[in-house]
C-alpha cells in the first residue's frame, strides 16, 4: 500500500477541496498554509467563504475543529465578511481519490 507523508496528504486534500469549490462555481485563493490546516478564501458573486481543510487517509477520519480553532476561523471570517466553513476530506489511497468530502458551515 502506498504511504503518504502528512504534507502530501494536506496537498492532495487542498487540491480536492479547491477542485470541488471550482465545480460549485467558486473562485479561490490560498490564505495560509501550515501543517495540519489550510485556509482557502473562496468567492462566488457576493458570497464569500473562509474554508479550513482537514484531510485524513481512510480508515482514519479527518478531525473537526477544536473550540479555539472554531473561534479563530469565525473571527477571521467575520473580519473579511465571509462565512466560516470546514471541509473534511477522507482519502482513499488505492486510487488517490476522495472517499468523502463533508462541507460544514461553522457558524
Amino acid at each position: 500500500m502506498m504511504r503518504l507523508t502528512p504534507v502530501e496528504i494536506e496537498y492532495i486534500g487542498k487540491a480536492i477541496a479547491t477542485i470541488d469549490l471550482e465545480r460549485r462555481g467558486f473562485a479561490w485563493k490560498q490564505n495560509r498554509w501550515i501543517t495540519g490546516s489550510t485556509d482557502i478564501e473562496a468567492t462566488k458573486g457576493a458570497e464569500g467563504r473562509l474554508v479550513q481543510i482537514r484531510t485524513a487517509v481512510h480508515p482514519q477520519e479527518p478531525p473537526g475543529l477544536s473550540q479555539e480553532e472554531t473561534q479563530r476561523i469565525k473571527s477571521r471570517s467575520s473580519q473579511i465578511g465571509y462565512e466560516p466553513w470546514l471541509a473534511q476530506i477522507t482519502l482513499k489511497v488505492s486510487d488517490i481519490a476522495a472517499k468523502t468530502i463533508i462541507w460544514t458551515n461553522v457558524e
